[in-house]
């Protein structure tokens, strides 16, 4: 008859055995393996861009003020409120609105130094300042180098359709090719310190057509109302926490702006239909005191309220 082998025993020496074998013969291999994943590691988390969230509310509705118009709307219920944040949410998203806070931001050009490793963004303390006033479309979005020759001149380069070009210019003075107008301004006056230190440094800068930001604040504005209440959540998602609340703060200011405006216009409409209501009224008196009169005239009533005590 057959024994019945113990199962309670589920590695034994051979396993072991194998086990240290193996990790004798590749240790090497399981080395290198923990090398190169903690490489790849390090430098998905150095090329990762750092997305920052900014929060900013608005009040849409306080009671610090008399609303004239509460008493015209206050049969019309919750559906009117809903309806009326809805509207507003739209309007702070709107094409219109966003264009007019973009220009206010002077966003035509993004400025970036270029690493051994990734490209990182730059938004403030720059050495260099550039406005442009013409822009051709081949050379919208791609990547030119910008380079400080010394305290006098810079060099911009980029590639079109494979071929290398290249323009020297002067800080301080405007120029013009088929491909931009620019005009680069150092903010430093340290001739030395330019000519030594961000000569050196790789920058790079992009330009943007109109509609580029308008088009990506759209996209990475959230708007919400907070439960409860006339207040609505303004939210926005950018790689640069200033940049994310500058334009918060300026979209806020547009849309106060936006708002004050359309309550001028309103008035200045309910003032004008007053005004149009209080000629027919002037006109119905007018016509009223005239029919008194001929009356009086063709009866021969001296006194009115006397003849109607008869």
């Amino acid at each position: 008859m057959a024994n019945k082998q113990d199962d309670s025993n589920l590695i034994d020496r051979k396993d072991i055995l194998w086990l240290w074998r193996t990790f004798i013969f590749r240790w090497p291999i399981y080395l290198l393996s923990v090398f190169l994943f903690c490489t790849l590691g390090y430098i998905y988390n150095y090329k990762k861009i750092e997305i920052f969230n900014s929060k900013i509310e608005i009040l849409l509705n306080s009671n610090e003020v008399y609303n004239y118009q509460e008493g015209l709307k206050s049969n019309l219920g919750y559906y009117n409120f809903f309806a009326d944040i809805a509207n507003q949410k739209r309007i702070i998203k709107s094409f219109d609105l966003v264009s007019k806070s973009v220009r206010k931001l002077n966003l035509d050009v993004s400025y970036y130094i270029q690493g051994r490793i990734n490209k990182k963004e730059i938004f403030q303390n720059l050495p260099f300042k550039i406005t442009t006033s013409f822009k051709s479309p081949t050379i919208l979005e791609k990547d030119i180098k910008f380079k400080i020759l010394n305290s006098k001149n810079y060099k911009i380069s980029f590639s079109i359709d494979d071929l290398d070009t290249s323009f020297t210019h002067f800080f301080d003075s405007s120029s013009t090719n088929i491909y931009y107008s620019i005009n680069a301004s150092l903010i430093s006056n340290y001739a030395d310190f330019i000519s030594e230190n961000l000569k050196n440094i790789d920058y790079r800068i992009t330009f943007h057509d109109k509609n580029y930001w308008v088009n990506k604040i759209i996209n990475s504005t959230n708007v919400e109302n907070i439960e409860f209440t006339s207040m609505l959540l303004i939210q926005n998602n950018d790689e640069i926490s200033s940049r994310s609340r500058m334009i918060l703060d300026t979209l806020a200011n547009e849309y106060i702006k936006n708002t004050l405006a359309n309550e001028f216009k309103i008035n200045d409409n309910t003032l004008i239909y007053i005004n149009k209501q209080l000629v027919d009224v002037v006109d119905i008196l007018d016509s009223i005191q005239y029919a008194i009169e001929n009356l009086k005239s063709t009866k021969d009533i001296i006194n009115i309220n006397k003849e109607t005590d008869l």
